[in-house]
Parts: structure tokens; sequence; C-alpha cells
């Protein structure tokens, strides 16, 4: 957390031990991970509550940890709140299952509030006056955790979180196309422009469904110029 741009400057760009071995983390086919990836949900590591080195926010005390930073980016950036956001996104669905999806997150939310409280330790466990803003007009930062562990296996996002996220990168794929996405030929043949110009190890048009980080890492690792990378950037593939 110290080594940033701004306190030391001269110690980055990272070396090579600050790669992040998806082996460690991942079940990759090459042995059990060290620390496998922890289930998403509404509860920080110990770690994250503890001061930062950071300096801390102006005026607005007590601003320890990143876990706390975290909850309060929501309201400093300006983001709107969850409960109108929500509604916003479900009218515009009219009344398709993704919208029902919404409203039944809107509707068990009072219920998923109690329960995480009920299972956090009595020592930290927040007060009324904590549980009824957590209900009422929770964090985002906190609302996409605890949405992901009521959804199901705390593996994935919920529906709101899953729609943020994937608006954010389809805006930012439709802001930036690449030259291969406006050629004047069918997406088949476009496909298999990009899969050239990027050098992708199996044509896109024949590669089956990605939907887990393990299967990405093992598409990533075939990629040049990764593939060629020196230290290995997925070691367990090597």
């Amino acid at each position: 957390m110290r080594l940033n741009s701004h306190r030391l400057p001269a110690e980055l760009p990272f070396d090579a031990k600050w790669i992040v071995d998806w082996a460690n983390f991942l079940p990759l086919g090459a042995g059990n991970p060290a620390n496998m990836a922890r289930p998403i949900g509404a509860t920080a590591q110990v770690g994250l509550g503890n001061p930062d080195p950071f300096s801390k926010i102006h005026a607005m005390p007590p601003t320890d940890g990143l876990a706390i930073r975290d909850l309060m980016s929501a309201g400093l950036a300006g983001l709107w709140s969850v409960w109108p956001l929500l509604e916003s996104i479900a009218k515009r669905l009219h009344d398709t299952p993704l919208a029902t999806k919404l409203r039944e997150t809107k509707a068990e939310w009072k219920g998923g509030v109690s329960a995480w409280c009920a299972g956090v330790p009595e020592i930290f466990r927040p007060g009324t006056e904590v549980v009824r803003a957590l209900t009422e007009d929770p964090p985002f930062p906190f609302f996409v955790l605890l949405e992901a562990a009521m959804a199901g296996n705390h593996a994935g996002l919920g529906v709101l979180g899953s729609v943020v996220v994937a608006e954010t990168v389809l805006g930012a794929l439709c802001a930036d196309p690449l030259p291969a996405e406006a050629a004047a030929c069918d997406l088949r043949a476009r496909l298999q422009h990009i899969g050239v110009a990027h050098e992708f190890g199996v044509a896109l048009v024949e590669l089956a469904a990605i939907d887990t980080l393990p299967g990405m890492v093992r598409f990533l690792a075939d990629v040049s110029p990764w593939r060629e990378a020196v230290p290995p950037l997925f070691s367990a593939l090597a």
C-alpha cells in the first residue's frame, strides 16, 4: 500500500515480483492453489480495517482503513443511491425477467441485511441506526458485496452489480472499438481479423464460451506476447 507513484516514484514501475501468479489463487490444473480466492461477501479482511498509510481525507474522520474509504468513496464520488438506480434500470426493462429479478432483490434486501448482521461477531455488529441506514440507503460498494452473497454461492455478482459492470465494460468497448470491428464484413470475418491481429491461439469464431476466471487465464496464457513473457505471467501453464 505504501508503494505508489506519489510516495516512491523511483520504485515504479513494478518489477517482476509484483506479477500476480494466478496459480496461487485459482485451480488451473497444476496442484492446489495456495490461497484460494475468498468468496464475495459483505465482510472485509481484518487487514483492510487497519489504519492505512495514506493521509486522512480532509475534515472527515474517522477514515482509518481501506474498507472504510471504499464505502466513503460511493458518497464522495456522487454515485446514485442504490434504490433509485435499481428502479430506473427496472423501468427501462419494462416487464422482462431481469426487471423482475431487480425488484425481487429490493424486496429481499431487508431480510438480507438482517441475516448478515446475525452472522457478524457481536463486537463488530452495527447498531440499530446503522442497520436502518444500510437497509434504506446502503452504500453502493456494500450493496454490491451483500447482493452477491444473497445471490447464492458468493462466486459472482448479483443482478444489479452485474448490470453495472456489464454496462461499464460495454460502454468502454463502444467508446474505443478495434479497427476490425468497423470493417465492412460480417461478424465472423471481423472476429477472424481480430484474432489474427492479436495472435490468438484459437480462432474466436471457434472459441467455446468462457464463463470462469480460470478459463479466461487459460485462454490468455496462449496469447502472444504473454505466451513468451519472461518471467512467465502464468506459471502453472508455463
